[in-house]
């Protein structure tokens, strides 16, 4: 007789706990916004695309901005090389401009969550004091009726040229 008594009482306290315990439990509902897809979700550049390049051509890599749900309107995003090394205290060297090339400014089409990909050229560069060279690019303005989402709005790539040792 005691055990029901006291399962009715664990049942009930359970059951109040459940009720009063999910008042405010609403889920949001994600704001639509711009990133680019290769871009990590951090601000601390944790993901690092390394390229080894090699001088026998030119190495593209990619990058794809993106909206989260598709709109009615053109979204123009701007994207420029970042300020890295102010921003997070490194000493990575901007691999000059005369070793890359990107499209600066791109448009998502109204209906589209995608806008064309933009390759990012890089020219074949030497490096004889064996420097590291990094290119960051970040999203600088959007034109539309959105901004940015989280903190996928940038991207570092670093880069290295192999060691050249005559035989």
């Amino acid at each position: 007789m005691k055990m029901i008594k006291f399962s009715r009482y664990v049942v009930l306290g359970a059951a109040l706990a459940v009720v009063t315990g999910c008042n405010d439990a609403k889920l949001s509902t994600i704001d639509n916004g711009v990133y680019i897809a290769e871009a990590a979700p951090s601000n601390t550049f944790s993901q690092q695309i390394e390229a080894q390049l090699v001088d026998e051509g030119d190495v593209i890599k990619t990058l794809t901005v993106r909206l989260v749900r598709a709109i009615d309107q053109d979204v123009t995003v701007t994207l420029d090389i970042d300020q890295h090394n102010q921003q997070h205290e490194a000493s990575y060297e901007l691999l000059p401009e005369e070793f890359r090339s990107f499209e600066r400014t791109v448009t998502i089409p109204a209906g589209e969550v995608s806008a064309p990909v933009i390759n990012l050229t890089i020219k074949p560069f030497t490096t004889p004091n064996n420097e590291a060279y990094a290119i960051p690019v970040r999203i600088t303005s959007v034109a539309g009726p959105i901004g940015l989402v989280g903190n996928a709005n940038h991207i570092l790539y670093l880069l290295t040229s192999p060691n050249k040792q005559k035989a």
